[in-house]
């Protein structure tokens, strides 16, 4: 799972539905992947950009690393989870994973003001993805509804399935909504792996969420294309 912009980088690598802590990493690149190079990674984006006409921001590694969470930040982070055991899969795994990647993302169109991001890694090490996999699929059982306390504030989360088909070998979508005595937000987030590529959108605010959630699915197919992982 993964909730700057909005994914494993942008947003932190949290997952959905759970609570990022700020703060720059300051870490240099990773190692990343010999055959997705981030230059690669850049250059799909930029087409799948052109090809949908989103007139969208092609976000460099660079950019995405100034603003991944400090790892030892998001461990010190005293926030307490109800169900206690969704606070293992919060943001801290996630923002790890992602340092040896090899990273670009994307942000594109304002729909209620904030623009939606596509992130892209490409990860050395594959069995990194088993664990997001996990992390991802466990935001849909024990912890579909989760209050978080923290700083004299409570969250509730609630995270639903929506349904996308993409030609990625795994796709996940969530339709996320958080509640707290200062108002409601709602973030819909489209995590897509093939290989050792993971892709992950998120659209702040969306008006419709299936829809938001499709659309995301054809710029993940399209990005797909142009790395030659669509027909995987």
């Amino acid at each position: 799972m993964e909730t700057g912009p909005g994914t494993d980088a942008a947003r932190g690598a949290a997952p959905p539905g759970f609570a990022s802590p700020g703060g720059s990493s300051g870490s240099p690149a990773g190692a990343g992947n010999p055959e997705f190079s981030s230059a690669r990674l850049e250059a799909a984006v930029a087409a799948a950009n052109r090809s949908l006409a989103l007139d969208g921001q092609v976000l460099s590694e660079a950019a995405l690393r100034a603003v991944l969470p400090d790892t030892e930040a998001a461990a010190g982070t005293e926030v307490t989870f109800e169900p206690a055991a969704c606070a293992e899969i919060a943001a801290t795994a996630s923002v790890s994973a992602v340092q040896d990647a090899s990273l670009a993302g994307l942000a594109y169109g304002t729909d209620a003001g904030a623009a939606s991001v596509l992130n892209v890694a490409a990860y050395a090490d594959e069995s990194i993805l088993d664990t997001l996999d996990y992390i991802d699929e466990a935001v849909l059982s024990d912890c579909a509804e989760v209050r978080m306390a923290g700083d004299g504030a409570t969250v509730t989360v609630t995270n639903t399935r929506l349904e996308v088909t993409t030609a990625a070998e795994h796709i996940l979508a969530l339709d996320t909504a958080a509640s707290s005595a200062a108002g409601n937000t709602r973030l819909v987030v489209v995590s897509a792996r093939t290989g050792n590529v993971r892709l992950v959108a998120s659209l702040p605010a969306p008006r419709d969420a299936q829809r938001s959630a499709e659309e995301a699915g054809l710029l993940i197919d399209a990005v797909l294309t142009e790395l030659g992982l669509a027909s995987r």
